[in-house]
């Protein structure tokens, strides 16, 4: 499988996302010995961060996990390269650069899918949004097999559940029909320290003491899934719920980010509920709290969810 990055607008986190996707990669590999996925991240960046990562990981001896990285440039060719190499690998991962070249699109066009990685931030998602119509106007016009899906990275408004800008220009997206990949990279600094030390997500407490870096593995690993099935965003939901569920299938109440539950009360526990807070002078509230903190513990003790 070909999943190639495309976006005209730099610093959108192209490679990052790439780097971020083979720490998911490098994970499976190092927990699955005997089902090792050959990866081959390929640079076609002039750039070549992405190569310049894969150089440093080699000259400090770091283990390659099944991956393996090249770089090619000859835009013309690109598309016979891809085609090449496709049978050799279980998956590659193509860096693209942010200019537009007619000669290396053509090369993207011939991948499985077509990512768009893209912020919530008026510039960049405008520039995602153009990316997806040129995108999705030549698998048309061409009747490609590709898919063509934007990918939500680094973005504070949906990690810290705010924003009302970041917010209003997810819902305009979402109406609009574009395929939102069912995930999320938020994980914005640890995904900084994976270029910057050249390492892999799992492979970052031995070089940096700081918060876990399990989010970080997590959202690579869900968002390989999604690309893998091709779990696009519901389309049938509501646009705020959506925006609540993106990438968790749940929707967080919107002041705590914890999941909304409902309790149904019959009118004799109510009865009772009023009773027990009058006897001990605090509210009905609190009353039912005690007793769903009492029903949960219980719960667990039993190993129900």
């Amino acid at each position: 499988m070909i999943i190639s990055m495309y976006g005209t607008k730099g610093g959108s986190g192209k490679t990052t996302t790439v780097i971020s996707l083979l720490s998911g990669f490098a994970h499976f590999n190092k927990q699955n010995p005997d089902n090792v996925k050959t990866v081959l991240a390929l640079d076609s960046d002039p750039q070549g961060t992405l190569t310049r990562f894969g150089e440093a990981r080699e000259r400090r001896g770091r283990e390659a996990y099944g991956i393996e990285f090249g770089h090619y440039t000859d835009d013309e060719n690109l598309a016979a390269y891809l085609n090449e190499k496709r049978y050799e690998y279980d998956f590659i991962l193509v860096d693209t650069p942010s200019a537009q070249i007619n000669d290396r699109l053509s090369g993207v066009l011939t991948s499985d899918i077509i990512v768009t990685p893209s912020s919530l931030r008026a510039v960049e998602m405008s520039a995602a949004i153009k990316n997806a119509n040129q995108i999705n106007t030549l698998i048309y016009k061409h009747d490609l097999p590709a898919t063509h899906v934007l990918l939500l990275v680094w973005v504070p408004q949906l990690k810290n559940m705010t924003g009302k800008v970041g917010k209003a220009i997810f819902e305009t997206t979402y109406k609009a029909g574009y395929q939102i990949l069912d995930t999320r990279l938020t994980q914005q600094q640890a995904y900084a320290n994976l270029t910057d030390y050249n390492v892999y997500t799992f492979e970052l407490p031995e070089v940096s003491k700081g918060k876990s870096n399990h989010p970080a593995l997590e959202e690579a690993i869900q968002t390989i899934q999604s690309l893998l099935t091709q779990t696009i965003l519901d389309q049938d939901m509501d646009p705020e719920d959506a925006f609540w569920a993106l990438g968790t299938g749940k929707k967080p109440t919107k002041k705590t980010g914890k999941t909304q539950m409902s309790v149904s009360i019959h009118d004799d526990d109510l009865e009772f509920l009023h009773n027990y807070a009058a006897e001990r002078d605090i509210s009905v509230r609190a009353g039912l709290q005690c007793f769903l903190r009492l029903a949960i513990k219980q719960a667990k003790d039993k190993g129900e969810k």
